[in-house]
């Protein structure tokens, strides 16, 4: 009886829930939250444009108060593009959990959804490294400032960089419970 059958009796299927069932719905609660915690804070951060531009020129030692309406959009549609790849990572996460709770375990959909897991977590890292420049030219696009001004903040972190191995650790280990549920299924077959 292997965890990726999907004839598997409802009596295991039972015990397994009754095992991981309460681990399956907290991760997954927590994925919703955190989606939803990322748009409320950029609802909530970015409704004060004059916060932010102080921010902005605090951070760039230059007055970007002239911002206009159309910069100002273009910095909170690219936020709420950010927002977009985080609450992927959200739903890839409760995909994930979802498959663990209908008892397919070590199968090649879980391990799918687990690499999809890795994969959009980190395009929305990389998006998050790239945006955080863009976002300062897209604000002091009108302040005649030289590019390298512009340029001048980190570019990642070390928290940047422990996102990224998490990242590709979850892809190294969705690749190798995909070839192993493959493995169990060519067993399966043969047998």
């Amino acid at each position: 009886m292997m965890l990726g059958d999907d004839s598997l009796p409802s009596t295991f299927q039972v015990a397994l829930r009754a095992r991981i069932g309460w681990l399956c719905h907290l991760i997954r609660i927590a994925a919703l939250a955190n989606a939803l915690w990322i748009l409320a804070s950029i609802a909530w951060y970015w409704s004060d444009s004059a916060a932010i531009l102080q921010a902005y020129s605090r951070l760039l030692k230059a007055d970007v108060s002239g911002v206009s309406t159309v910069q100002y959009a273009i910095a909170l549609a690219g936020n709420l593009g950010f927002w977009s790849l985080q609450a992927a990572v959200s739903y890839c996460i409760w995909r994930q959990f979802g498959t663990y709770l209908q008892g397919r375990i070590f199968t090649v959909a879980a391990a799918t959804w687990m690499h999809r897991v890795g994969v959009a977590g980190l395009g929305a890292l990389l998006f998050g490294l790239v945006w955080r420049h863009l976002i300062i030219i897209i604000l002091a696009f009108h302040v005649p400032l030289p590019m390298s001004t512009l340029l001048a903040g980190p570019w990642a972190g070390t928290f940047d960089l422990l996102q990224a191995v998490f990242c590709l650790t979850v892809i190294g280990l969705a690749q190798i419970y995909n070839a192993a549920a493959e493995m169990v299924d060519d067993h399966a077959q043969i047998i």
